[in-house]
């Protein structure tokens, strides 16, 4: 298992957090959590640059603020 700087595993924790606070919607929580694993693992195989890795993780962060969380009722076939 490689292991990454710290930044990422805050960056991990922030949107376990949002997924924990009910925040983001918790399907869309882990894509975005896998994504910001991705980003750690491009960065260190070189395939983008540190600076691009934590800009895209970072947007993955700022989007779990944004989304809203749609209610189960509202997914029911009506």
């Amino acid at each position: 298992m490689t292991t990454h700087a710290p930044v990422w595993d805050y960056l991990r924790s922030s949107i376990r957090a949002h997924r924990l606070a009910g925040t983001v919607d918790h399907r869309v929580g882990v894509v975005l959590d896998e994504y910001v694993g991705h980003m750690a693992r491009c960065v260190a195989t070189r395939q983008v640059t540190l600076s691009e890795g934590l800009a895209a993780a970072n947007a993955a962060v700022v989007a779990c603020g944004r989304l809203i969380p749609i209610p189960e009722d509202r997914l029911e076939a009506r």
